[in-house]
């Protein structure tokens, strides 16, 4: 899911207004990569964080390619660097792997309709848990398959599925 000002300077400042005054930054986006859960038109409330402190669910804002995007986090695992951060959009057949740096903030909240739904309260905190898992199950059949296929010497398709 992009959001709708790709700047991370931009992103940046507004999450340090968030910090200093306690003030939430509200951000619409826009896109697909994220429905059902997220529609276009829906407006995220971001507070930063840190990245180690991330769980497997959580919908995580981070800077790739020039552009800021909103996906949810489905994997977490130490490196020699820190930490690495797995992404996939609920929408989206693939995924990507983050350093730690590269996140910026999450999500807390959203807006639909005047209306704001908490992301860590009650039916959507489990939710984010479940859906978050769900994709790591989808990465780890992948790396199975891929695996397999390096012991048994078969060709192993580009797909991810």
């Amino acid at each position: 899911m992009l959001l709708e000002d790709n700047s991370r300077e931009q992103l940046r400042f507004l999450l340090e207004c968030w910090t200093h005054n306690h003030i939430p930054v509200l951000w619409p986006i826009q896109g697909q990569s994220m429905t059902p859960f997220f529609q276009p038109g829906d407006t995220l409330i971001l507070q930063p964080c840190q990245a180690r402190n991330l769980r497997i669910g959580d919908i995580i804002i981070f800077y790739q390619n020039s552009i800021v995007v909103a996906h949810r986090l489905i994997a977490k695992i130490p490196s020699k660097h820190g930490w690495r951060f797995c992404q996939k959009g609920d929408f989206c057949s693939h995924w990507t792997w983050l350093q730690e740096h590269e996140i910026i903030g999450k999500a807390v909240a959203f807006q639909r309709n005047n209306t704001i739904y908490e992301l860590e309260k009650n039916k959507l905190y489990w939710k984010n848990r479940i859906l978050g898992w769900h994709g790591l199950s989808i990465l780890v059949r992948y790396k199975l398959k891929q695996w397999l296929c390096r012991i048994f010497g078969m060709k192993h398709t580009n797909g991810r599925s």
